[in-house]
């Protein structure tokens, strides 16, 4: 069984011929508006039913090299609920750590279980070969609320942000899928970094959903012994 997953950049040297002890999969983004959407796409395709212990990763690809995507997608991993969320993640490139320092998502490199490598065959195979996880489910929580992710400017304000959170925490103690809401369906909002983060740093625990369970039945009780006292006469208003 194949315990390692690298993600290649189309022009890169790098295919699955040379690796038999991973699988491969080739980035290709040049025609994708939503970048936090074909991320979300990826992660769906490629890791939610396949657990993999070690996810390597290009600090770039794409049209634009200096927006070190790699940082952004593994960031996605790590925040995204899937089989591969505590996967040790690894992102290989020709810069130095000092030199990523300002970026967006530098913070990711902070982590457990997160590490930048040398692009090189040698560095490469070490890391599909790595046997042991870095860090379990239970210090994740922990461990994210190190990122510092601002809210993107595109987001309307706080209220919306809201307004989207209080549902989608609904659905999660229901177990109700939330592509079965029309207003979350598609909703970009689900994919960005920022959103993900807010839902994987705030993990609601098994407790308090089988508490809310239990409150949801009680006024469930309650509700089906509702009298109608009185009315209230609409035309004298």
């Amino acid at each position: 069984m194949k315990n390692s997953l690298i993600f290649s950049d189309k022009e890169s040297q790098i295919n699955s011929n040379d690796f038999e002890d991973a699988d491969v999969v080739i980035l290709s983004i040049s025609n994708f508006d939503n970048v936090d959407q074909f991320f979300s796409e990826l992660i769906e395709i490629n890791l939610k039913k396949k657990q993999y212990k070690n996810i390597l990763i290009p600090l770039t690809f794409g049209e634009i090299l200096s927006d070190f995507l790699g940082l952004s997608f593994a960031t996605h991993v790590r925040v995204s609920v899937s089989k591969n969320q505590t996967s040790n993640i690894f992102i290989y490139g020709t810069e130095s750590l000092n030199s990523l320092v300002n970026q967006k998502y530098f913070n990711l490199l902070l982590l457990q279980g997160v590490f930048l490598i040398d692009y090189n065959l040698k560095a490469i195979r070490k890391a599909i070969m790595e046997q042991d996880f870095y860090i379990n489910s239970n210090e994740l929580v922990m461990d994210l609320k190190k990122l510092n992710i601002e809210i993107p400017l595109s987001f309307y304000d706080n209220h919306s942000i809201a307004n989207i959170w209080g549902m989608h925490r609904l659905l999660e103690i229901e177990d109700i899928d939330k592509d079965e809401i029309s207003n979350l369906k598609g909703n970009e909002l689900l994919y960005t970094i920022y959103f993900k983060w807010l839902l994987a740093k705030n993990k609601i625990s098994d407790e308090v959903i089988k508490e809310a369970k239990e409150d949801t039945k009680e006024y469930r009780h309650k509700l089906k012994g509702l009298k109608v006292v009185n009315k209230i006469d609409l035309k004298s208003l």
